[in-house]
């Protein structure tokens, strides 16, 4: 989902200068530290004009992953900047570029993504490469995709820590056992009646992690669509966090996502 954030864009330098309150993300989440070193593919999508806020991954060093209804309100990429670091408060290192162009589906509908979580993806092409220090994180290999009761899954965003909450802008991830996700499809369910992704986390990562030469390793199996609940007969009510978080399943898209990854336009 995407919230509001209070932002103003100066001039090409595009510095933050105004942020309600104290931030944080992710209901039930934990702030994000620099230990934690998958914070460096994450990136904050920002519409000053409407002060809308989603969240994103690097996939290329100029390329972020995130979801398609970030886009619903406007299309233009000059609409649009992508702000990079764990903390969005103004004067606290964040780095801002601005949005060179936007692929999505053709196949994606915004009133069909409502009722069934449906094409929900975007690649945003940069103005130029990442900061120093941000690099593209893997999208998973298709049998990560599987949901292993034995590997370690991570989510994390900028979104709000309260469902109607209004404090988006610091990054915090959250821990889910293997035994709370769901792969149905093209979707994958996170179940959890105290934690989920919120309102800011739109187009958020869905991380599996591996140990290498005992280092985590990030690979993204799912980016995070909607926060809802679930009702009688199956279906969905929407707006809250603590229930079921929807992220669009990877697998599915790999092809379309290798093969648009080198856009420079909009088709």
């Amino acid at each position: 989902m995407m919230v509001k954030l209070n932002l103003t864009v100066v001039c090409c330098v595009l510095l933050l200068l105004f942020l309600p309150g104290r931030a944080s993300a992710i209901v039930g989440g934990t702030q994000v530290s620099l230990e934690d070193a998958f914070s460096r593919h994450l990136v904050g999508i920002i519409n000053p004009a409407t002060d809308g806020v989603c969240t994103g991954v690097l996939i290329a060093p100029d390329v972020a992953l995130t979801a398609a209804h970030c886009f619903d309100a406007s299309r233009t990429p000059s609409d649009f900047v992508v702000v990079f670091g764990r903390d969005l408060i103004p004067g606290r290192g964040g780095v801002a570029l601005d949005v060179a162009a936007i692929r999505i589906p053709p196949a994606y509908d915004p009133e069909q993504n409502r009722s069934n979580s449906s094409f929900d993806l975007a690649l945003v092409r940069l103005s130029g490469p990442a900061p120093l220090g941000y690099v593209p994180a893997a999208i998973a290999s298709e049998p990560d995709h599987f949901i292993d009761g034995k590997a370690n899954y991570i989510a994390a965003g900028y979104g709000v820590s309260t469902y109607q909450g209004n404090d988006p802008g610091v990054l915090r991830k959250l821990e889910v056992a293997p035994s709370k996700l769901l792969a149905k499809g093209k979707l994958i369910e996170l179940h959890d009646l105290r934690a989920g992704p919120c309102s800011g986390d739109s187009g958020s990562p869905l991380f599996r992690v591996a140990l290498s030469d005992g280092k985590a390793r990030y690979a993204v199996i799912g980016i995070q669509s909607q926060a809802v609940q679930r009702a009688e007969g199956g279906k969905f009510n929407h707006k809250i966090c603590e229930d079921i978080g929807l992220y669009t399943s990877l697998a599915p898209y790999r092809g379309w996502i290798e093969e648009n990854i080198l856009f420079r336009d909009a088709p």
